[in-house]
């Protein structure tokens, strides 16, 4: 299915986010009715509505309860309580009752094939997507992803929405280099630049002095060369696997607080990948290969991950770097750091969306709420990729990719699995079209 890589290893008003615009809260005690049908309406066949729906706010009221949530164009273009709020006439009706409408979700950190065709990379981000997954952050771009994304955006593809990074930079840079990279990447249309290592402090300070002219992101891990103080300093957009907190966490509970205050304060998003982790650090083959979504793996590529699995044995030390990289986490969400939910698939027992709901158990067992990971799924995201204004929330004037859940996720995060349906940029997916996709996709060989 894809080629196994070797590799070393604001926000939206309080008060929006409580209530919906311009409406009023909804009771717990309401009862159920049918929608309130709108008269005259020529909104037509486009207009789709989720009626008695419970609306995750992630807010200061954190659900709406009995809403209807009304799509046009799109676009979200009515919220309200259920029984203020008319239905369209003609508008397609969604039975949310009892069911929970959240922020289609955001996977921040993964590593589509360069050598993909487009077929293939359409095939892998509708894993994704059948999985709540609607937005994707690509860390290794070439030519083919960018003509993809491109094509999701021009032509309205049912697939998530793709940011698309430039190949990492990782070789050795003279300033005047770095300088002309940036520009390079950036006329070549990509979303981003990722710096991997390789170079000295001097070619990244002019690397991100030339992005930062050019308004070009910088996105990435965080070169040994370079250390976190520079990238604090450089106030690099993402930090990828919470690089550079190692020392600060072995120095103590102090040193991790300061460092990770310091991060807040100067922005940046960490996408920890901690999943990523859990699967190199794991010892255990037959665990791994309980992992949901392995039967949409090619028997190929399954086999390649045991090799390697019984190839390269774990660090004996795996339990502290575990312990390690919980409390760097914790540190920065209780520092109010923003982090980032990021799977690092397709890859080693990581398959595409069905990887997304470990990686937020595992922030869970680091410490956060679930409606923290919620938020770093969703609204921090957005903010991160500057689309808040459009993305990372359900009310109005926000494109319409949402997830319909069977039961509410604040409770436990593994509720996201297997949504009732899936909706991107209107376009909506209920649960037999999800599993009909899944099935077509299940090309392992017995």
């Amino acid at each position: 299915m894809w080629k196994r890589r070797s590799r070393s290893r604001t926000a939206l008003a309080s008060l929006l986010l409580a209530c919906g615009v311009g409406t009023g809260c909804a009771s717990s005690s309401q009862t159920k009715a049918s929608p309130v049908v709108e008269q005259g309406s020529r909104q037509g066949a486009d207009t789709l509505a989720f009626t008695d729906v419970n609306v995750i706010t992630l807010g200061q009221v954190p659900v709406l309860e009995h809403q209807t949530v009304v799509i046009t164009g799109g676009r979200i273009s009515r919220l309200g309580p259920r029984d203020g709020t008319p239905v369209p006439q003609g508008a397609r009706v969604i039975d949310g009752a009892g069911r929970y409408l959240m922020p289609g979700m955001a996977d921040m950190h993964v590593h589509l094939p360069q050598e993909a065709s487009p077929a293939e990379l359409e095939r892998l981000l509708e894993l994704y997507l059948v999985n709540g997954v609607t937005t994707v952050r690509a860390m290794r771009g070439g030519p083919t992803q960018l003509a993809v994304r491109d094509r999701i955006r021009a032509e309205g593809l049912v697939a998530p929405e793709l940011y698309v990074g430039g190949p990492p930079v990782a070789e050795e840079l003279t300033p005047e280099r770095a300088r002309a990279l940036v520009e390079e990447q950036q006329r070549a249309g990509y979303d981003f630049l990722k710096p991997l290592g390789g170079f000295d402090a001097a070619a990244y300070e002019a690397l991100v002095a030339r992005a930062g002219e050019l308004g070009f992101p910088v996105e990435g891990h965080v070169p040994a060369e370079v250390g976190i103080d520079r990238a604090l300093a450089a106030r690099q957009r993402t930090i990828e696997h919470v690089q550079g907190y190692a020392a600060a966490a072995k120095q103590g509970p102090e040193a991790l607080e300061a460092l990770a205050r310091r991060t807040r304060e100067a922005g940046i998003c960490n996408c920890p990948t901690l999943d990523f982790f859990a699967v190199e650090y794991e010892p255990d083959e037959s665990r791994l290969l309980q992992r949901p979504g392995l039967d949409h793996a090619a028997a190929a590529d399954l086999e390649a991950w045991r090799k390697h699995k019984r190839e390269k044995a774990p660090p004996a030390d795996r339990e502290q770097r575990q312990q390690r990289l919980q409390r760097i986490v914790s540190a920065l969400s209780d520092a109010g750091a923003p982090l980032l939910v990021g799977t690092d698939s397709p890859g080693e027992f990581r398959v595409p969306g069905f990887s997304y709901v470990e990686e937020l158990q595992q922030l869970v067992r680091a410490g956060l709420t679930p409606a923290a990971v919620l938020r770093a799924a969703t609204r921090t995201a957005a903010e991160c990729l500057g689309t808040q204004e459009s993305a990372g929330a359900v009310a109005e004037g926000q494109r319409a990719d949402l997830v319909l859940l069977e039961r509410n996720p604040l409770e436990d995060v593994r509720h996201v699995a297997r949504p009732a349906g899936v909706m991107v940029r209107g376009h909506w997916l209920p649960r037999e079209e999800l599993d009909r996709r899944l099935a077509a996709q299940s090309r392992r060989e017995p």
